[in-house]
């Protein structure tokens, strides 16, 4: 086993590269939607809506989207979890596990926001710096976090994001009312998720790509030929972004100054610590030195934090994602992302 690299490394490195490549391909895949609406998203979204006010939202970053130009709402964020800052981080982890997610917005007395914690959070924060779970959550939660609206433009918001490293980002509508949250690995997936089914329809003539097709949803106003034609489009695209001897798995590993493998016979709290220092999760590795499993932060924060499990008491290998997949490191960014 050589090293882990997660989807945010995958597209952006580790460093700032990426944003322009970014912003030609989401610009490319909003001009057409695939079944799922997102009416369903943004009622879902304001139905948390009633009780939670934006406050003083720093949004002064993004504009409103102008003319044809898509809107964040385009993008369907997800629903919100909203607890009130004053609950213990305990409370939190609970809620993110039962929610399925890795972030919760935090709401003041009066019901405005006051800020995110996310699982990143609980690793830095709670575990890596043995911080008791009772504690409010207002501790280590970020104050004031940047939002942005329904309205605003969805590219500038996604650029935002890319540029100043946010995985989140609260979403308001035309009230203030927050009613969402932007997931930057989301919006990533759903374009590189797009871009397969135009390059499927593309192919629609070959008998072989029947069985994908019936798996897959259609593309709303999109035939055969207009997929062939955006195909043309995004495939150079594609190509500049992630493919090419130096757009591998090696490449980004070789930027790096650290390793992401742990041992299994580790704690949870050690290999916390340096997944504090990294930033990220880990893989874990055998004895032998073969890949036995990875450690991630939802894992963290679900089989751990959630459960109460001590984090001096337990082992990495009790806890981690066993026998993920594996690929070389010549595989390329693309292959690597599908």
């Amino acid at each position: 086993m050589v090293d882990a690299v997660d989807v945010m490394n995958a597209t952006m490195g580790d460093g700032n590269s990426g944003t322009d490549g970014w912003r030609s391909l989401w610009e490319q895949t909003m001009e057409f939607d695939d079944d799922a609406s997102e009416t369903g998203s943004l009622r879902s979204a304001k139905s948390a809506s009633r009780s939670v006010r934006s406050g003083a939202p720093r949004r002064d970053s993004v504009p409103k989207a102008a003319g044809n130009e898509r809107s964040v709402a385009k993008l369907r964020p997800k629903k919100p979890v909203v607890l009130s800052s004053d609950s213990s981080i305990l409370e939190v982890t609970k809620a993110m596990a039962a929610g399925r997610t890795d972030s919760v917005l935090l709401t003041s007395g009066d019901g405005s926001l006051a800020g995110i914690v996310t699982s990143t959070d609980m690793m830095r924060k709670v575990v890596a710096t043995s911080k008791d779970p009772d504690d409010p959550v207002e501790d280590i939660m970020t104050k004031k976090p940047k939002c942005v609206c329904m309205e605003d433009s969805a590219i500038d918001a996604l650029i935002m994001m890319m540029d100043n490293h946010f995985r989140h980002l609260p979403v308001l509508d035309s009230d203030g009312n927050i009613v969402a949250v932007l997931d930057i690995a989301k919006c990533m997936n759903d374009a590189i998720t797009k871009i397969e089914k135009v390059e499927a329809m593309s192919k629609g003539a070959n008998p072989a790509m029947n069985d994908t097709m019936k798996r897959m949803k259609k593309i709303k106003g999109m035939n055969a030929k207009q997929a062939a034609a955006m195909q043309a489009m995004l495939g150079p695209l594609m190509q500049q972004m992630f493919s090419g001897e130096d757009k591998t798995l090696q490449g980004v590993l070789a930027n790096r100054s650290f390793s992401d493998v742990v041992q299994d016979d580790i704690t949870v709290r050690e290999a916390s610590k340096h997944m504090a220092k990294i930033r990220k999760g880990v893989s874990v590795a055998n004895a032998a030195g073969n890949l036995v499993g990875i450690f991630t932060l939802k894992d963290l924060t679900n089989r751990v934090l959630a459960k109460e499990l001590s984090p001096d008491d337990t082992l990495v290998s009790d806890v981690m994602t066993p026998n993920p997949e594996s690929v070389e490191p010549e595989t390329t960014l693309l292959d690597a992302l599908r």
